[in-house]
């Protein structure tokens, strides 16, 4: 069912679909998404409301926006010390069941994007409706070089770093699916953050620990149950290096350094 309340505002306001895309950093399409009635996250429902001069509970009176006095360690479905526990959730049934909303970020994406029959379902799932937002490191930032120095790899200054092929690797994995209209790829330049794989309401957080690889990282298992819990909290922050990261076609691509 369409959102009547958030055409109606931006009518209001006069200004048009693609103008408040612009100013809230979100892609057009995504808008006219909302206006058709798919729930926007809470970052963008704060940044829409703000925008427009209203409240979310006016724009959006279905959702429950009130902060519950609920135990938000109930979101953790599991903790491990490392990720590679014989235990620990894999990530492939997760992307498999998810119907709404997939959100990867990582530094090179190199333990998903290439692995057989990922890109095609990917490719699937957004054909369907589903949003995939895919988001990893610069192939030209110099925190790729101090990662893989951590990890003691053997690199030197005129070496290009190992993980910045693999990037690049990931960005070409990843081009032919920015065809589709539900798929956005940017990259960032920063250290290194926690590798966030989000489908639909479940999530695998990576808490990367100083030279430790990422199979050895601690791995926690969210699952959301409110707006103001920890699955929001990691949410958000996907969303704030989103916001502050790139389209991956304007990214400079790795050059061969001459031997």
């Amino acid at each position: 069912m369409s959102n009547e309340r958030l055409r109606a505002a931006i009518h209001q306001d006069g200004i048009s679909v693609d103008q408040l895309a612009a100013e809230i950093d979100a892609d057009p399409k995504t808008v006219r998404r909302w206006i058709a009635g798919r729930e926007p996250r809470r970052f963008y429902r704060t940044r829409v409301a703000r925008r427009l001069g209203t409240t979310e509970a006016e724009l959006w009176p279905d959702l429950d926006l009130r902060v519950e006095g609920r135990d938000e360690r109930g979101e953790i479905l599991a903790a491990y010390a490392h990720a590679n526990d014989l235990t620990a959730p894999d990530w492939r049934p997760l992307l498999t069941a998810a119907t709404r909303q997939i959100d990867l970020l990582d530094l090179t994406l190199a333990e998903v994007l290439p692995s057989p029959g990922t890109p095609e379902l990917l490719a699937e799932k957004a054909q369907a409706g589903c949003e995939v937002r895919l988001l990893l490191s610069a192939p030209d930032s110099a925190h790729l070089a101090l990662a893989d120095s951590e990890l003691d790899e053997d690199i030197s200054l005129l070496d290009i770093p190992a993980s910045a092929r693999e990037v690049e690797r990931s960005l070409a994995i990843a081009a032919p699916l920015t065809a589709i209209d539900a798929v956005e790829v940017r990259t960032f330049i920063a250290g290194r953050f926690n590798t966030i794989l989000r489908f639909d309401d479940e999530m695998l957080v990576a808490l990367h620990l100083y030279a430790t690889p990422t199979d050895r990282a601690p791995l926690l298992h969210l699952k959301r149950h409110s707006d103001h819990g920890l699955f929001e909290q990691f949410a958000g922050h996907f969303d704030q290096v989103w916001q502050d990261g790139r389209p991956a076609s304007a990214t400079s691509p790795v050059e061969e350094t001459p031997s």
